[in-house]
């Protein structure tokens, strides 16, 4: 009878033994992720040097319901002492110290860069992007592609595959070799027309137009382009872009003597002023030289010819190739890349 009663016990304490550990497990498999999630979490913080305390959105979700597990940031609210720019807390160089007012450097290294202010657009550029702008505004924004290619001076250099669009199927554009950008000379070559910078030699307004509307619309004529708005982003950038203003100024150097060579230099380095905030010249950006120049030039500058034949490539780390490029972003003509940048000492 004990014999039974004592086999009994350890049965019941053998079975209470499996029970726990049974419950154990289970509650291992639901809580490890988690844990470990979290443990990994904090090792990263600690290896980047942030606190664990630091403001963070986080979501886990456990391996039974199958959902991956994601971080999220809140919107970034601080702002650099120096530039004004736009961070997140987690960006700042003093993650250690929590109390103390955050610093960046991933902006402007803690202002020892001069970062100049983006230029507010014309009132006319401003209209034409104002989407309660009426009709004239809703026909620029529909095609403002074919806006800014009309007059832009340079041109895609590539060898694109017209074929590939002739069967059925969406739209494609491909090309062979490498993607570059080129620039021609300033006048034509003899009864070929005006395309790209070579529209800006046009003394006649309607026939500058006229010019700029045919170059994207001669095999469409269903085109929707509006010649009232192209003359008024003529005459926007004749005000407002030094670009044209220099394409201007060979215009009527040429045109007081046409035998003479002319070549038009492109500078990609733009002298250093104390003041940050000033609008290029034309002087700064451009030279035009008389006769053939010769080995003079160190090759970084943009050479445009008087008449010559073919096209030459252009880098797109020049300072004003954006200018060149896009003239309806870059109103102003001004130097978009700059290769150099001068450093402020900061006091310790």
């Amino acid at each position: 009878m004990e014999e039974n009663e004592q086999h009994q016990r350890i049965q019941t304490a053998t079975e209470a033994r499996k029970r726990r550990k049974l419950i154990i497990d289970q509650k291992r498999q639901t809580t490890l992720p988690s844990n470990s999630t979290g443990h990994r979490n904090t090792t990263l913080q600690k290896k980047q040097g942030r606190p664990s305390e630091a403001p963070q959105e986080t979501h886990t979700t456990s391996e039974e319901s199958g959902e991956s597990k994601y971080l999220t940031l809140s919107n970034p609210t601080e702002r650099c002492n120096h530039c004004d720019a736009i961070m997140w807390k987690e960006e700042r160089n003093n993650s250690r110290y929590p109390n103390r007012p955050p610093t960046f450097s991933l902006c402007c290294m803690e202002g020892r860069i001069n970062l100049e202010a983006l230029k507010h657009a014309p009132e006319y550029l401003r209209d034409l992007l104002n989407y309660s702008g009426g009709k004239r505004s809703k026909t620029f924004r529909d095609n403002i592609r074919a806006y800014n290619s009309m007059f832009a001076s340079t041109s895609i250099g590539a060898d694109i595959d017209y074929e590939i669009n002739k069967s059925k199927g969406p739209y494609v554009f491909r090309i062979s070799g490498q993607n570059c950008h080129q620039i021609g000379s300033l006048m034509p070559q003899s009864n070929k027309p005006h395309k790209f910078l070579q529209l800006y030699m046009y003394d006649d307004q309607c026939s500058e137009v006229h010019s700029r509307m045919n170059s994207l619309t001669k095999d469409k004529p269903e085109s929707k382009l509006d010649p009232d708005i192209v003359a008024g982003i003529l005459r926007m950038l004749d005000k407002e872009n030094c670009l044209a203003q220099v394409f201007r100024m060979a215009r009527d150097r040429i045109k007081i003597d046409k035998e003479q060579n002319y070549q038009l230099h492109l500078l990609s380095d733009r002298p250093q002023r104390h003041r940050q905030y000033n609008a290029p010249t034309a002087s700064e950006i451009a030279a035009l030289i008389v006769g053939d120049f010769g080995q003079g030039t160190d090759g970084r500058d943009i050479i445009v010819q008087h008449k010559e034949k073919g096209l030459q490539n252009i880098s797109e780390r020049h300072p004003s190739f954006m200018s060149l490029q896009y003239p309806s972003f870059s109103h102003t003509g001004k130097m978009a890349i700059m290769k150099r940048y001068h450093t402020n000492r900061i006091p310790d």
